[in-house]
Formats: C-alpha cells, sequence, structure tokens
C-alpha cells in the first residue's frame, strides 16, 4: 500500500468475529490505511471467513498484529487515540481529527478492556443513536461510520495533486508552498542551514514525478525557491518534470534563511546544533515564542502576506523548508498540532487556494511521494 500522507489508523482490540474483521479490512484498503489487530484473536487470520469478507482486497491491506496493548503503543506511535464506545459521552461528531490519529474500537462481546474506561476516560467517543430500542450497532458497521468521518475531515484539511488539479479546474488559483525533495543529512554545525547541499538522485527522480503528476494543469505556473540549493534543485526538477524550462526558477530569500519567521538567525541556529529539533519546534507551535523567532501567527501571517504578494500565476510552487512551512501551517490555524508522525516529508507542504468567488483555503499539502522525515 503507498503511503497515505494524510494517513490514521483503525485498531482493533481482541475481535472475535472473523467476517467483521474481513469487513473492515475492506474499509481500510478502500481509505488507503492501516489495520492494527491487537491479540487475543477470536479467530485465524488465515481462515476462510476472514478471507471471504475481504475479498481480494485483502492482500492489498496494511496490517499490522500486536500481542498486547502497550506493544502497539510502542511499535504504532500514534498520534492520538480516539475509543469509539458505548461507554462515550462525547459525540464523535465533536472530534477534530487530524494526520496520525488512531481509532480504537473495542471487540464484539465485551467492548474495550475494562481498565481503559478509567484509564482513557477523557477519550472516550460514542456514535449517537437517537433511536430507541437500540444499545449498540455492528462492529463493522461502527467501524465505517467512524472512518468516513475521520477521512471527511482530513480530506478537507489536506490538499493532494487530485484537489490541486480540482481547484484549477474550478478557476481558483492555488499557491504551493512545498518542502525540498530528499537530501543527505545535515550538519548540525553549519550556520547556512546546509546552504550547499544538494537533493539526492532520489530527490531529483520523485521531483521530477511531482512535476509529472501537475503538467498540463496549467499555462502559468510560477516557481519561486529558497536561495539554497536544495530547494532550487527541487523546484527545477519538478519544473522538469512538467515539461517546463527549469530557468524559469527565481530565487526569493523569503522562503529560506531570511524568512519573516526568523527575527535572529544565529539564535535559532543555536537551537538548531543541539540536536533537540523537533523539540524546538513543538514548544514553538505550542507557546507562540522561541529563540530567535518572530511570534507565531505574527511570523506566519507576515510570511503569507509576502507570498500572496508575490504570487502571480496560476499555479505556484514555491520551493521552502519543513520548518518555515510548518510554521505558517501551525500559525495560521490551517494545522492543530504536528507529531514526528505527521511531520512534513519531502516535497509535502501547504497550499492557498484562492477561489474564483473571493474565498481563501489554506490546507496541508501531502505529496506521498516520500517517507522521509529526515536526511539520508
Amino acid at each position: 500500500m503507498e503511503f497515505a500522507g494524510n494517513s490514521f489508523s483503525i485498531v482493533l482490540m481482541r475481535p472475535e468475529i472473523p467476517h467483521n474483521t474481513g469487513a473492515i479490512g475492506r474499509v481500510a484498503v478502500g481509505l488507503g490505511v492501516p489495520l492494527h489487530l491487537v491479540r487475543p484473536l477470536g479467530f485465524r487470520l488465515d481462515s476462510e471467513s476472514v478471507r471471504r469478507a475481504g475479498l481480494d482486497y485483502w492482500e492489498h491491506l496494511d496490517l499490522s498484529v500486536h500481542d498486547t496493548w502497550d506493544r502497539y503503543l510502542e511499535s504504532a506511535k500514534p498520534g492520538r487515540v480516539f475509543f469509539l464506545s458505548t461507554h462515550g459521552e462525547k459525540s464523535l461528531y465533536d472530534c477534530r481529527f487530524r494526520p496520525g490519529d488512531a481509532l480504537v474500537f473495542g471487540n464484539e462481546s465485551s467492548g474495550l478492556p475494562k481498565d481503559f474506561y478509567d484509564r482513557y476516560e477523557d477519550r472516550l467517543f460514542r456514535i449517537p443513536m437517537p433511536g430507541a430500542h437500540a444499545r449498540s450497532i455492528n462492529l463493522a458497521n461502527a467501524v465505517s461510520i467512524a472512518a468516513y468521518e475521520c477521512h471527511r475531515q482530513l480530506s478537507a484539511q489536506t490538499l493532494d495533486f487530485a484537489g490541486v488539479r480540482r481547484e484549477l479546474a474550478r478557476g481558483s488559483r492555488v499557491l504551493l508552498m512545498v518542502r525540498h525533495a530528499e537530501r543527505r543529512k545535515m550538519d548540525n554545525n553549519d550556520p547556512t542551514f546546509g546552504e550547499t547541499l544538494p537533493i539526492t538522485a532520489t530527490g531529483e527522480e520523485t521531483a521530477r514525478a511531482f512535476g509529472r503528476l501537475l503538467a498540463g494543469v496549467s499555462d502559468d505556473v510560477q516557481f519561486l525557491a529558497s536561495p539554497l540549493l536544495r530547494t532550487r534543485m527541487t523546484a527545477r526538477c519538478i519544473a522538469e518534470g512538467m515539461g517546463l524550462d527549469p530557468a524559469c526558477v527565481a530565487d526569493a530569500a523569503p522562503l529560506g534563511n531570511d524568512t519573516p519567521i526568523f527575527a535572529d538567525q544565529r539564535a535559532v541556529f543555536e537551537w538548531f546544533r543541539d540536536g533537540r529539533f523537533f523539540d524546538h519546534a513543538f514548544e514553538y507551535f505550542a507557546t507562540g515564542r522561541g529563540p530567535g523567532l518572530v511570534e507565531l501567527h505574527a511570523g506566519a501571517l507576515d510570511l503569507e502576506r509576502w507570498a500572496l504578494s508575490a504570487f502571480t500565476g496560476r499555479l505556484g510552487i514555491f520551493a521552502s523548508h519543513d520548518f518555515q512551512i510548518a510554521a505558517w501551517l501551525q500559525g495560521m490555524g490551517a494545522m492543530d498540532g504536528f507529531t514526528r508522525e505527521t511531520w512534513l516529508r519531502f516535497l509535502d507542504g501547504g497550499a492557498i487556494v484562492l477561489g474564483a468567488d473571493g474565498s481563501v483555503r489554506r490546507a496541508l499539502f501531502r505529496a506521498g511521494l516520500s517517507e522521509g522525515v529526515c536526511g539520508v
């Protein structure tokens, strides 16, 4: 199964009925999300009932089986967990999902393990059943309802290549701020943040693949890049993939180290070099303040204002860096918290959709072309 950048996951605790699990596996394949099973299981995974319910989709399922709940947490490292149960007081429709979340379901006869009701009391949610005569619904149906609600929300928050094409066809203008393609590991003692660091051969190919996925969508495409080698190379390879002249890529300092988000580049470098990049980034996103950084919303707003003033095409591809893009998404409210698991992969980014009706939409952009987060 291909990596789904806006992915969530489905978890079944001690499932008992094989055809329910088979049907749920089929839902997972349809949504492109992984399915986790936590033992004990009430059936053999190779049983005819499981495979019959999963039909010929079963071989495409991203399936993991874990001996215990704690083993699941250690192995899968989910972002946030949402437990669906008739014991929940909050509605499924009160959930605000984000990439990396996990939907957890109990088994058919007894539900979740009994200690979960106290241990995760604040994470219990129910599927509304306003009818007077039903206490619960079939497990496979419950999973389908919750999984598609999660998918609906994440689809609204996230843009992919198909979404870009749809928006352009509607007459919208689309600006993509895209993280560069795969690079080698950066020297934490380099105060230029790897100014001369190139992308890898794999990075070049995936950037061209990115371009091929947008080839022909518009004859008015604008390329800008942070004036660092890896972002320039990325933008040029994307242009090549689109069948355009790579010489059309222009430098733009605000996409790089001169971003409006940095108040003092030297101070940012000092915390960058200690090897705790994610700790510092997440603290900044949570508090809005950090050493050498402009207040989060103010910095994000300044970056967006600059980007929109520089954007003149129907489609803009602005090659930048993960921290700047993530800070913009967080500061402008397009993301509600990043984790290591949901961090921008190479060639992921953020999107501003300017509708023909004057509307403005901000979204996470998932290219889905790489699972890489750090250099190789």
